[in-house]
Formats: structure tokens, C-alpha cells, sequence
């Protein structure tokens, strides 16, 4: 029984084919977000964490050798990393590091010696190796996954708030107040009749 004075059904409030398709861009334009995010994240760490070190070449290094400049130095699997006696003499936070290529298949004794010579200390760097899978998921994976749930949080609800979807797009509370009265007016109804 319809009894709108117009005699127009109520519509369904299924989904209708354009939202579907809306659903599915709203995912991927949260998926590319969270990626974006993710990049930018990665590359401030990457800058922060090595904004301590300078590069400077291999010969710059024997001069702070033949100098007796060093006072600590480092060797790593793909660098030597350099710490002078100015930057030594000042607080932690304020040592500027440097660092230079090893030089491949290069016997490193005569270099060992001179070190010890000076009285420079110097060690070599331990490696563990995490899996793979663990440093994809940790570095890549997780944040996105965090992104996405917090953008997804955030969308919810803000549709709440907006009723509807981005934008304001979707049901007018009006649409919905209505409903509700007419549901009230049809439940009356029944009761007095």
C-alpha cells in the first residue's frame, strides 16, 4: 500500500551500477595515496638518517691519513666510514662523518698497520642479514597497509558526517528524514485503523 499522493514508489537504497565503480576508484585512489605516502616517508628517513655523512674520495682520505687526522674509522661492506679528531672534539650530535668507497681487492694490511701506528681505533662492521620478505613487509607493506586503514577510518567518517560519499555526494539527510516520516505517518495509520 503507497500512499503517496503522487503515487511514485519509494526507491531502493541498493546500489546502483555508477557506485559500484566509484567504490572501486575510492580503493585505488586510497591504494595510491598510502603508496605516494609511503615513497615520501621513505625518502625523508633515508635523507634524515644519513644527513650526518659526506662523501669524499679515496685520496681525500689518505690525506687525513698522512695528516694523522683520524681519530676513529669504520669499515663496512661497501664503505669506510671516517671520523677526524675535529669533529671527535665535539658533542655527538654535532659530529659530521665522512665516508669513501673501499677500493676492490685491495689488501687493507699496510692500511691496518698505519692505523694502528697512529693509534686510530677501527673495527668492522657486523652484517645481520634480515629476510627479505620481513624488510619488504616492515618497509613497504605495513605502510600502506596503515595508510590505507587511517584513510578508509577517515572516509568513513567523514560519510557519516556529510551523508554521503566524497564530497557530499550520495543520500540527502533530507531524502532520509522523509522516509522516516512517511514510515511514522504509514505506522500511525495501521494503529487507528
Amino acid at each position: 500500500m503507497n500512499n503517496d499522493p503522487k503515487g511514485k514508489k519509494p526507491q531502493d537504497n541498493k546500489p546502483q551500477n555508477g557506485d559500484d565503480g566509484r567504490q572501486g576508484r575510492r580503493i585505488v585512489f586510497l591504494m595510491v595515496a598510502a603508496l605516494i605516502a609511503t615513497l615520501l616517508i621513505n625518502s625523508v628517513y633515508t635523507s634524515i638518517a644519513n644527513a650526518y655523512l659526506s662523501e669524499i674520495p679515496y685520496n681525500e682520505f689518505q690525506e687525513y691519513l698522512d695528516k694523522d687526522e683520524i681519530a676513529e674509522l669504520e669499515f663496512q661492506s661497501d664503505r669506510i666510514v671516517i671520523l677526524t679528531r675535529e669533529e671527535a672534539k665535539k658533542p655527538a650530535a654535532q659530529q659530521r662523518m665522512y665516508y669513501t668507497g673501499i677500493i676492490p681487492n685491495y689488501d687493507n694490511s699496510e692500511l691496518k698497520a698505519q692505523l694502528d701506528k697512529q693509534g686510530v681505533i677501527y673495527n668492522t662492521e657486523i652484517v645481520e642479514q634480515a629476510s627479505p620478505i620481513v624488510t619488504f613487509v616492515v618497509t613497504w607493506l605495513l605502510p600502506v597497509i596503515i595508510m590505507y586503514a587511517l584513510f578508509s577510518l577517515l572516509m568513513r567518517s567523514m560519510t557519516k558526517r556529510m551523508g554521503g560519499g566524497i564530497g557530499g555526494i550520495g543520500e540527502s539527510k533530507a531524502k532520509v528524514y522523509m522516509e522516516k516520516v512517511h514510515r511514522r505517518h504509514v505506522c500511525r495509520r495501521r494503529r487507528s485503523g
